[in-house]
């Protein structure tokens, strides 16, 4: 089952609807910066990099829909 940062990532990703698309936009943003904010001193790195990579798609999102 993947993470509710996945899951939320991948609805701003396949959102056609320009209104929608703004909120879920920010939604997986926030779930992403949750998630990093919940690590532990012991990271995953393969986590931590697949968050990362999430970030950036949330930039290139934003730049695309220009948020």
């Amino acid at each position: 089952m993947a993470p509710d940062w996945e899951d939320a990532l991948q609805d701003a990703i396949h959102e056609p609807d320009p209104a929608l698309a703004e909120a879920k936009i920010r939604a997986a943003e926030a779930a992403i910066f949750r998630r990093i904010d919940g690590f532990s001193n012991v990271l995953d790195p393969k986590e931590q990099q697949a968050l990362f990579d999430a970030l950036g798609a949330i930039r290139i999102l934003k730049s695309a829909r220009r948020l």
